[in-house]
């Protein structure tokens, strides 16, 4: 039994491998556009990816600690954020007191107003009483340079997998 359980170990990592892979032989040939399937010009997908990205961690972290994922005056760190900062937005209406992206792909500067725009009212929907000019503040102020509670940092040199085993 033993002997089969690491021969499925042995499969999905190098399933995992090859996969890795073939998305490294796609970037260099395409160049890193999107850690999304979609398109960022696909407003709606890309709104309804943040939030329930964000809704599944919530999931995880009550499965994980039996306790009410309250996110009210904490602080996050999401690596790697990908195409826009509609993540860390959403995190800001639950109550987070401060949003702190990195990545090595700064694909969020070429996120379109009127994704916001679409964000921002689909959040209204979702809850009427959200402060909405504190979070259009909040991403004026990032994408000037002068972050305040929605933090996001471009580095080159930064690497999840340096990060985590270094």
């Amino acid at each position: 039994m033993k002997i089969i359980i690491k021969l499925y170990n042995l499969y999905y990592y190098a399933a995992g491998v090859g996969f890795l892979f073939l998305a490294k032989i796609k970037n260099v040939i395409q160049g890193y556009s999107s850690p999304k399937p979609y398109s960022i010009n696909d407003y709606k997908k890309c709104i309804e990816y943040d939030i329930e990205v964000v809704d599944r961690w919530l999931t995880h972290l009550l499965d994980y600690t039996n306790k009410s994922g309250s996110l009210i005056d904490k602080n996050v760190l999401e690596l790697g954020p990908g195409s826009d900062l509609g993540i860390g937005l959403y995190l800001l209406s639950k109550g987070v007191s401060q949003y702190n992206a990195i990545d090595v792909n700064n694909l969020a500067e070429k996120v379109s107003t009127q994704f916001y725009d679409h964000f921002f009212n689909h959040l209204k929907e979702l809850n009427s009483s959200i402060d909405i000019f504190f979070l259009k503040d909040q991403l004026a102020k990032t994408r000037n340079g002068s972050h305040d509670k929605l933090n996001y940092v471009c580095h080159e040199g930064f690497s999840p997998t340096l990060t985590l085993f270094s």
